[in-house]
C-alpha cells in the first residue's frame, strides 16, 4: 500500500479518464458554439481582445483577435477539495490527493471489459513455455476484475470520499481513505492480493468521521496526525499552478522534483482528461514566448493536426546581437509567430513564418535557385528539379517561388494518386509570411497568400479540448502543440495499413501475425481522437497543460452515439463507413463532425486529411519499401573466404 496508489492514480487518469464515468447525467447533443458549462466566477477570463504586452522590443504590432469565447467545463466530482487538503500534515514531504477515485476505477473497469479478448490474444501469442505463470498477475486482472469491482463495492471502502496519499518527513507512506472501520482496508487488500499472507498493512480511524489512515509502517500509522490546514496546502499548491487548475483537478499533488518540488493537478471530464503541471528551468523559455493572439491559426481548418508558437522578437534579436548583418536583418523582419500545419485545401504541409517586412528574406529564392544544377539523384533514382518562377498569388499578381520536383518515384506517385500529395517543395514569401510547403503543389500560394490572419475560427476552437479553446481566446498561450488521431482509423487507411503490413517479412519465431499486430494497435488506440500540448504564461510562470480527448462520452445522447459507433466497430457488427458515416449525417453541424468524418473515410485531401490519415498512407508506403530494402540487404553475400592459401 505504498507507492501503488499514486502510481494507479496518475496512469489511470491520464489514460482511461476521458469517457469512463458512469454516473454523469445525460445532456442534449451540444451545437458547435455552444459552451458545455459556465466557467467559475474566479476563472481568468480577460476580454478575448486582449493583447499581451510584449517583454522585448516588439516586432511588429498585433491585431487583436475577436473570436468566440470557450468556457471551460465544470468537472464533476464526488469529494470537495479543501475537506481532504485538511487532512495532510503540516509537514509531509508531499502528497497526492484524489478527489474521486471511483471514477477512476470504473474507468479501468470499462477498459478491461472493452479489450479484454485483445490483450488475452496477446498474452497468448508472447507465453513463454519456461515461465507459464509469469503473467498470472496480469490474467487474473484480465478475468476477475469484476471480482475487484465487487470487492470495492462490499469491502467498507467508500471511495466516493477521496483518497489521499502522503510522504512523511521520515519518507514513509501513509493513505488515507473513508472506510467503516481500521479493519476494512487490510481485509480488502488480503481480497485482492494473490498473496494475502503478505499483507502487512496496518491503520487507524482518525478524528474526522469515517476516514482511516493506513500504512504498511506500522510507527507512520500511529505518528500521522492531520495538518488542519487547507488554506496552506491550497496555497502550496497555487504557487505552482493556476488556480483554476487547482479548483478544476480530479487528482491535485506536491511532488519532490530535480530542482525542488512540483504541483501537478489532472482534471477528468467527460471527454477529455487534462494534466497540468509547472515544469523546473524553464527560465530561457519563459525569456523569448511571449503569449498572445494566435493569428495565424485562421490558416488551420478544424480537424487539422498543427503546431504553433509565439516568441518575443525583440528578445530574439537582443541574444543574437553578434550575428552577421543579413541574418539580423531577417530576424528583425520576424513577427514572432510559426505555425506547422496543413493549411488549404490540398493534402500537404507547411512550415509557415510571420514577417512584417519581406525584403531580407525573399532574396533567399532566387539565392537558391543558383543550386538548380547542382543536386544529385536521390539513391532510388528519384531525380529532383528546381527552378524559380513567378506563380499567381490568388488576387491578380505573382508571387517569385521556388519549387523543388521530384520525379521518377513510383512511391511518391502513388502517394499522389492515393491523397493527391505533390512529390514538390514549394518554398514562398508573400507581404505577411515567409513558407516552405511539402506534398500541396503550388496551388497553395495563391490560397494562402490572400488569407487574412484573424485568430482561430470558432469551428477550429470548438473542436479543441476546452482548456486549449480557453487559453487561445484568452491569449493567455504561446506554444500548442495539437496532433489529431482520427483519421488513422478511416477504412482506407486501415485497409492500406493493411495491405503494407501483409508484405512484411517476420521472422520464423514471430508469434503475432502482421495483421494482428495491426488490429491490436488500432483497437488499443481507437478510444483516442487527440493529443493536445500548450502552456499558459505570466511573467515568468509558465504552466504546461496536456490534454488527451476520448472519441465520445458518456456525459450526451451525441457522446453516447459516438461510442457506441466505436464499439460497432471494434466488435465487427458495422464497418467504420457506415458506423461513423451515421454520425456524420445525425450530428451535421456538431463540433466534432471533422473526426466523424475523418473516421468515416469522408475527411477529403485537405487539412483534416493530414490530421492523421496522410501519416498512416505515408506509412502504408513506407513499410513495404523498407521491407523490400531489408529483404535487398540480406541477400548481399560476404565474399568467399578462400579455402587454401593463396600461392606466394
Amino acid at each position: 500500500m505504498t507507492r501503488l496508489p499514486v502510481t494507479l492514480v496518475v496512469i489511470t487518469s491520464l489514460a482511461l479518464g476521458p469517457g469512463c464515468k458512469k454516473d454523469e447525467p445525460a445532456a442534449p447533443a451540444p451545437t458547435p458554439a455552444a459552451p458545455a458549462k459556465s466557467a467559475p466566477s474566479d476563472a481568468k477570463t480577460p476580454p478575448p481582445t486582449a493583447q499581451a504586452p510584449a517583454k522585448g522590443e516588439p516586432s511588429t504590432p498585433s491585431t487583436p483577435v475577436a473570436v468566440t469565447q470557450v468556457a471551460v467545463p465544470e468537472p464533476s466530482y464526488t469529494a470537495e477539495l479543501d475537506p481532504l487538503l485538511e487532512l495532510v500534515p503540516t509537514d509531509a514531504k508531499s502528497f497526492v490527493v484524489v478527489r474521486d477515485p471511483g471514477e477512476i476505477v470504473d474507468g479501468f473497469g470499462w477498459l478491461i471489459a472493452e479489450q479484454k479478448s485483445l490483450w488475452t490474444r496477446v498474452l497468448d501469442a508472447t507465453r513463454d513455455p519456461a515461465k507459464p505463470d509469469a503473467d498470472a498477475g496480469i490474467r487474473r486482472v484480465l478475468t476477475e476484475y469484476e471480482l475487484v469491482q465487487s470487492a470495492l463495492a462490499a469491502g467498507g471502502v467508500h471511495l466516493d470520499r477521496g483518497m489521499i496519499v502522503i510522504e512523511d518527513a521520515q519518507d514513509r507512506d501513509v493513505t488515507v481513505v473513508a472506510a467503516d472501520d481500521a479493519e476494512a482496508v487490510p481485509k480488502l487488500l488480503r481480497t485482492l492480493s494473490l498473496h494475502p499472507d503478505e499483507v502487512k498493512t496496518t491503520c487507524k480511524t482518525l478524528e474526522v468521521a469515517g476516514m482511516v489512515a493506513c500504512s504498511d509502517d506500522a510507527a507512520a500509522v500511529t505518528a500521522f496526525a492531520p495538518g488542519k490546514d487547507a488554506k496552506g496546502m491550497r496555497s502550496k499548491l497555487e504557487a505552482e499552478l493556476d488556480a483554476e487548475d487547482v479548483a478544476h483537478g480530479n487528482v491535485v499533488a506536491h511532488v519532490p522534483a530535480k530542482d525542488g518540488t512540483m504541483a501537478f493537478a489532472v482534471m477528468t471530464a467527460p471527454g477529455v482528461v487534462q494534466v497540468d503541471f509547472k515544469p523546473p528551468g524553464m527560465a530561457e523559455f519563459a525569456a523569448i514566448d511571449a503569449a498572445g493572439p494566435a493569428q495565424m491559426l485562421s490558416l488551420v481548418p478544424a480537424g487539422s493536426s498543427f503546431s504553433w508558437f509565439r516568441f518575443d522578437g525583440g528578445a530574439v534579436v537582443s541574444r543574437a546581437s553578434g550575428a552577421p548583418g543579413m541574418a539580423m536583418n531577417m530576424l528583425k523582419a520576424l513577427s514572432g509567430e510559426v505555425l506547422m500545419a496543413s493549411p488549404g485545401s490540398k493534402a500537404g504541409f507547411a512550415t509557415i513564418v510571420g514577417i512584417t517586412d519581406k525584403t531580407p528574406i525573399a532574396g533567399l529564392i532566387p539565392m537558391a535557385g543558383l543550386a538548380a544544377d547542382q543536386i544529385p539523384p536521390l539513391p532510388d533514382g528519384t531525380k529532383v528539379k528546381l527552378v524559380v518562377e513567378d506563380v499567381d498569388d490568388g488576387a491578380g499578381g505573382k508571387v517569385q517561388a521556388l519549387r523543388a520536383t521530384a520525379e521518377g518515384s513510383a512511391s511518391l506517385s502513388k502517394l499522389r494518386e492515393q491523397v493527391g500529395f505533390e512529390p514538390e517543395l514549394t518554398a514562398f514569401v508573400t507581404s505577411q509570411f515567409a513558407a516552405i510547403a511539402v506534398g500541396t503543389g503550388p496551388s497553395i500560394i495563391g490560397e494562402l497568400a490572400k488569407s487574412e490572419l484573424a485568430g482561430p475560427s470558432p469551428a477550429l476552437l470548438a473542436e479543441l479540448p476546452p482548456g486549449l479553446a480557453k487559453a487561445l481566446t484568452d491569449q493567455t498561450t504561446s506554444l500548442v502543440v495539437h496532433a489529431e488521431f482520427d483519421g488513422m482509423f478511416g477504412p482506407t487507411v486501415r485497409e492500406q495499413l493493411a495491405a503494407a503490413m501483409a508484405t512484411v517479412p517476420m521472422p520464423p519465431d514471430s508469434k503475432i501475425a502482421p495483421a494482428d499486430a495491426l488490429d491490436i494497435a488500432l483497437l488499443a488506440g481507437s478510444p483516442l481522437s487527440s493529443l493536445s500540448v500548450w502552456n499558459t504564461s505570466s511573467g515568468s510562470d509558465v504552466v504546461f497543460h496536456v490534454a488527451v480527448r476520448a472519441f465520445g462520452d458518456p456525459a450526451s445522447e451525441e457522446g453516447r452515439a459516438a461510442q457506441a459507433a466505436r464499439l460497432d466497430v471494434v466488435a465487427g457488427r458495422k464497418d467504420a463507413a457506415t458506423a461513423y458515416g451515421s454520425l456524420v449525417s445525425t450530428y451535421p453541424s456538431s463540433s466534432r463532425i471533422e473526426a466523424y468524418r475523418a473516421r468515416a473515410g469522408q475527411a477529403g485531401a485537405g487539412g483534416a486529411m493530414t490530421g492523421g490519415a496522410l501519416a498512416g498512407v505515408m506509412a502504408a508506403i513506407a513499410i513495404p519499401a523498407f521491407a523490400t530494402y531489408m529483404a535487398r540487404a540480406k541477400k548481399v553475400e560476404a565474399p568467399a573466404i578462400p579455402t587454401q592459401a593463396p600461392p606466394r
